[in-house]
């Protein structure tokens, strides 16, 4: 069985369907930009994903951490 990674930027998740964002985020390896590293933080905290998209775009942390 190969090594599953898998390199996810900001367009890959906003272009992704919400039903489809688990899929997106399984592997073996996710290599990842700063962004995309908050919104996975979040999304696995229950955040629906336009939530996520409005809190990140305006620059509020108060969900992460």
């Amino acid at each position: 069985m190969g090594f599953n990674k898998r390199i996810v930027h900001k367009e890959n998740v906003i272009k992704t369907p919400e039903e489809q964002l688990e899929r997106l985020f399984t592997a073996d390896a996710l290599i990842m930009d700063e962004w995309t590293g908050k919104f996975l933080e979040l999304y696995t905290k229950g955040h629906k994903k336009e939530d996520i998209i409005e809190i990140l775009n305006n620059g509020s942390d108060k969900f992460l951490g």
